[in-house]
């Protein structure tokens, strides 16, 4: 993990979790859109959450970034960078500078970045998390925060609050961005995944969800 040295100015970080990362014609790698062609693989619409928390840091340059994500469902495939990797790509891409980027490259499920960022907040001397997901995501990353002890001491403290990418971006461009993710959250993809993220949160609250190697 490369980590930027903190200072005293520098107690909260952006956390952007990474989901589904696919391979451009030109050989590189990018987040996913709100419309994919083919499989989806249960996620849609990440790249919103590089754009929104690019607008919050520019907003706010004190502010750390922590890009979230190992391989997940590429775990052992060669040559495919992590979902922190391309994360950071693009926000660097989008003028965050590369140095107030934290690589979180241990973790391959959406459970394992919750239990990264437990570490990352004790070894930077944090203050606050500020964690940036899709609508569809954030209920099912609540649901795991709760059943966490640590975590849920630090929401319930107000030093970790999550944030809807699709919220903040419509707050800085709502004409165009409203339209563009109400048509998105029509398509039979997006209700799938909707679907999907609503059986996992039942499963958590029963006890009975598996742990799966997947964002």
């Amino acid at each position: 993990m490369k980590n930027k040295k903190v200072t005293k100015q520098e107690k909260e970080a952006l956390v952007v979790l990474g989901g589904v990362i696919r391979k451009k014609e030109d050989g590189f790698w990018r987040t996913s859109n709100l419309y994919e062609k083919g499989d989806s693989f249960g996620s849609l619409g990440d790249g919103l959450r590089v754009k929104a928390t690019t607008l919050l840091y520019k907003q706010n340059p004190r502010f750390l970034v922590i890009s979230s994500g190992g391989k997940g469902r590429f775990k052992g495939v060669v040559g495919v960078p992590t979902l922190a990797q391309v994360i950071q790509a693009e926000l660097i891409q989008l003028k965050v500078p590369k140095s107030a980027v934290i690589i979180e490259d241990k973790s391959n499920s959406t459970f394992e970045q919750l239990q990264e960022l437990k570490k990352i907040f004790v070894k930077n001397h944090l203050s606050k998390l500020i964690i940036i997901s899709n609508d569809w995501h954030l209920p099912r990353v609540r649901a795991m925060i709760k059943l966490d002890s640590k975590l849920n001491k630090l929401r319930e403290q107000k030093k970790l609050v999550l944030k809807s990418a699709e919220k903040i971006l419509i707050n800085q461009r709502p004409l165009f961005w409203r339209k563009k993710i109400d048509k998105a959250r029509q398509q039979p993809k997006m209700q799938k995944i909707i679907k999907s993220e609503k059986k996992g949160i039942k499963n958590l609250l029963a006890g009975s969800y598996i742990f799966r190697k997947i964002l």
